[in-house]
């Protein structure tokens, strides 16, 4: 039925809440599918579930694989073929082992069923032919998508590869920072010998020289200490240096001996010999 208002903005107010109601249906029933599709994915990852059975005719025993194999008392599931409760032998979560009795290895197919509890994920059936192959039957249905697998071990190193091609001659680079201040170097060389410098300047006047040799006129006299010491008492060895108390005794011998003065002493061998002249 359609209805028609006089107000433009009740009509499109009434619009406005007719789609608000529709995205909240379409909401509930996205977040439903989103549930049911994960419950579903839980209950096919903990389903038990039989995927493949080989006979052992020596050992008479039958071997069936497959996964979720294991009860919630830890006790072995409960396996009938052909309607009859078989022996376990051996049960694990992946592999179950069954006695095959002889009434159950002649040739033809066999149900074969397991459970490990009431529910039906817990319960599962398989058909088994023994002896001679049977026809080939109707394509099943479509298994159910198995869980992920758990990731595969790293690969061995490959081999290296082959030198690529020259590339392009890429932009210059922009400039650097300024590095550090480096170290000092070896020491270099011995330079050759410079120019000679200008003229110094004046140097102050230097001390007096020591006594120079007697001039023409003059002789050189060498005594004992001990005469130079009768001269005057004070020149002795330990005095030779101080020139005032021996240049006297000098100056009184040189006089006694016919000479105007004497000069010294000049040396003193350090043997009780001393060196002086006397000058006419």
């Amino acid at each position: 039925m359609m209805k028609f208002f006089k107000s433009r903005t009740l009509a499109a107010r009434l619009r406005m809440s007719s789609m608000i109601t529709c995205l909240s249906v379409l909401t509930g029933v996205t977040t439903g599918l989103t549930v049911q599709a994960q419950a579903q994915a839980q209950d096919t990852q903990a389903r038990l579930v039989i995927t493949n059975v080989e006979v052992d005719y020596v050992q008479g025993q039958l071997f069936i694989y497959g996964r979720n194999f294991n009860t919630p008392t830890g006790a072995p599931p409960v396996v009938h073929l052909m309607e009859i409760e078989v022996n376990v032998k051996i049960y694990g979560p992946s592999t179950v082992v069954v006695a095959l009795p002889p009434t159950l290895q002649r040739a033809g197919s066999y149900l074969l069923t397991m459970s490990t509890g009431p529910n039906v994920e817990q319960n599962d059936s398989f058909d088994v032919t023994l002896g001679t192959q049977g026809p080939k039957g109707d394509k099943g249905d479509k298994g159910d998508t198995g869980p992920k697998g758990d990731k595969g071990d790293t690969g061995p190193k490959g081999d290296k590869g082959d030198i690529g091609p020259q590339g392009l001659k890429g932009d210059k680079g922009d400039t650097g920072p300024k590095g550090d201040r480096g170290d000092i170097g070896p020491q270099g060389l011995k330079g050759d010998r410079g120019d000679i410098g200008p003229q110094g300047l004046k140097g102050d006047r230097g001390e007096t020289g020591s006594q120079g040799p007697p001039g023409p006129g003059a002789a050189v006299i060498v005594k004992n200490i001990s005469v130079l010491t009768a001269l005057h008492p004070n020149c002795t060895p330990s005095t030779i240096n101080q020139t005032m108390y021996c240049n006297t005794a000098v100056h009184r011998y040189c006089a006694r001996n016919g000479y105007k003065t004497g000069f010294g002493p000049l040396e003193y061998s350090g043997t009780w010999d001393i060196a002086f002249s006397c000058v006419k």
